[in-house]
């Protein structure tokens, strides 16, 4: 009773902030709550209620309570949010309305490992996915990042970090059935290998069944996502701790590509030999053609008539489609090394190695990339009022693209360099949907620099910035500035400018995409029409501004208002 009211009373001086964190603080075991780090924004652990940006956390609890299956199915309920379920196997990701399906222009990091694909510019969400025991949280912040985490950090960032091999000792299992017949399984297992070093390994089993369209025809895009996983952490000495962590994916999935408009027929031809008038329309899809009629068209084609869907999807427009194997294969390991000296020098190395595969069947478009990435960070107080953090890093990447033109696609057909009206005749040829032509190899050189300075006890400043040199994006400078100013125990004011970068992407930079064909009467010919590669193409720049206000009425009732 004694120490109730101890604790009672010494609670009672402390902000609702600070309250609602003990109030979760308690809930936790001894180990959890010892290796329990603080988040923030500014380069360094912080309190999560004066960080100068809009952030959620997301724990395993809020996977679980709220019915979710996956981590990135949890987004939902983070405002500024927009997930939505491509196909039984991916999801697409907003933030703030900046990203664009399947483009993302956010930064997302899993144990400081850049997520991101440079080929797509996309996040292989289930690829990424780890088991729900050993995840610890995802930070979510929203608004630009990039003076703290670089290119590609625009509308914010995501990080996930695991637990330690520590916090996960002895074995977990969750097993997971949704009623369409989709199975999730995870099983972890922790060890204790001696005093101060302790291992993890774990497995983790999606298949995804058939979904349905929204005529009632099934989609076939079932497959499976399969993922082992092992850490291992070491204690060096009283200031110094290894880490040492890997895992390997498959994934494996039938895709379709839907062909409907891909072939059009100009109606440009006088004779008017299927009772047209010449220019209205000026094109038209080959589906729109009686039976007889698309196939005398497509009579010096491969279009596959086998595949022709029986569902009429558009006004009696015959549907065609291709499904090909979409097969992913990704595999990384990890090394951190991380210590803290007598002067409060905080520090970690980090070296990454990753080798990502994808084929595309449904497009012939497949890669390989090598991946190798070194850096430091380390952050440290200077004297009473300033904190300064750094950072130096370096990345390269090495890429395998083989294109093949897919079986529909594979007919003799011309060039058009220009327009429909403009044909370049160099002779016949077959081209591929993506036709890759850029550089192999690309590197990086990175730093970051980021001092926090405290006015007074409710007044903060901090301002820094990113420098990059690279393939991609040549040189950049993307600085910020954040305040946040503590009105009362209870509410939080901040602002903050911010100038983020975001790269394009492989495809959109170094890539020709042959988007349709035309099939034009007066010349007896197959035009292929493609948007070029743009090697010129520079990155998108954004100057972001932005305020807020955080505020806890109580301890159980938290709500935030950012305009930007």
């Amino acid at each position: 009773m004694y120490l109730f009211s101890l604790s009672n009373a010494w609670a009672e001086e402390l902000s609702s902030f600070e309250k609602r964190e003990l109030s979760r603080l308690l809930e936790m075991d001894w180990m959890e709550l010892a290796n329990q780090p603080v988040s923030g924004v500014l380069g360094y652990d912080q309190e999560h209620w004066r960080n100068p940006a809009s952030i959620a956390i997301i724990r395993p609890d809020d996977v679980f309570d709220g019915g979710h299956l996956q981590l990135v199915d949890s987004f939902r309920g983070v405002g500024g949010m927009f997930v939505t379920r491509g196909n039984a196997y991916d999801d697409f990701v907003t933030m703030r309305n900046f990203s664009g399906s399947p483009t993302e222009k956010f930064l997302m990091l899993v144990d400081g490992r850049e997520a991101l694909q440079p080929m797509g510019g996309t996040i292989t969400w289930g690829t990424e996915e780890v088991p729900l025991a050993i995840l610890d949280r995802a930070e979510i912040i929203r608004g630009p990042g990039a003076s703290i985490w670089g290119t590609n950090a625009v509308s914010g960032v995501i990080n996930v970090t695991t637990k330690s091999a520590e916090s996960t000792q002895g074995n977990s299992v969750r097993l997971a059935i949704e009623s369409t017949g989709t199975f999730l399984g995870e099983f972890v297992h922790g060890g204790k290998i001696r005093e101060g070093e302790f291992y993890r390994v774990w497995v983790r089993d999606h298949e995804y069944a058939e979904s349905e369209l929204l005529s009632g025809m099934p989609a076939r895009d079932d497959g499976y996502g399969r993922k082992v996983g092992f850490r291992y952490d070491k204690n060096l000495g009283m200031d110094l701790d290894l880490t040492v962590a890997g895992a390997y994916s498959t994934r494996q999935f039938e895709h379709i590509f839907d062909l409907s408009y891909r072939l059009f027929y100009v109606n440009n031809d006088p004779v008017n030999p299927f009772g047209l008038t010449p220019g209205t329309p000026p094109i038209i899809p080959i589906g729109n053609f009686p039976g007889p009629v698309q196939s005398l068209l497509l009579a010096n084609t491969n279009w596959p008539s086998s595949e022709v869907s029986p569902f009429d999807s558009l006004g009696g427009v015959t549907r065609y489609q291709n499904f090909e194997e979409l097969a992913q294969d990704a595999g990384h390991i990890r090394t951190r090394l991380t210590g803290i000296t007598g002067n409060d020098f905080e520090w970690s190395l980090d070296a990454f190695a990753e080798k990502y595969e994808t084929n595309l069947g449904h497009v012939g478009h497949q890669w390989e990339r090598d991946e190798y990435n070194l850096e430091f960070r380390g952050n440290r107080p200077l004297g009473d009022r300033n904190h300064l953090a750094f950072g130096l890093g370096y990345r390269y990447m090495e890429f395998d693209v083989t294109e093949v033109v897919t079986s529909p696609w594979d007919f003799d057909v011309y060039e058009s360099t220009t327009s429909a009206s403009t044909l370049s005749i160099p002779g016949f040829h077959s081209f591929p949907i993506l036709n890759y032509g850029g550089p192999d190899s690309f590197e990086r050189l990175s730093a970051f620099v980021q001092d926090t300075f405290e006015v007074n006890e409710e007044f903060f400043i901090s301002f820094g910035s990113k420098f990059e040199d690279g393939d991609f994006s040549n040189t950049t400078f993307q600085p910020g500035i954040r305040a946040s100013y503590s009105v009362n125990p209870d509410n939080l004011l901040w602002a903050a400018y911010s100038r983020a970068h975001r790269q394009a992407s492989l495809v959109e930079k170094h890539t020709e995409v042959s988007y349709a064909r035309f099939w034009y009467p007066t010349d007896n010919k197959w035009i292929n029409e493609s948007f070029p590669p743009r090697p010129e193409l520079d990155d998108e720049v954004m100057d972001a501004y932005e305020i807020g206000w955080r505020s806890s009425p109580s301890e159980k009732f938290l709500w935030e208002l950012s305009l930007f």
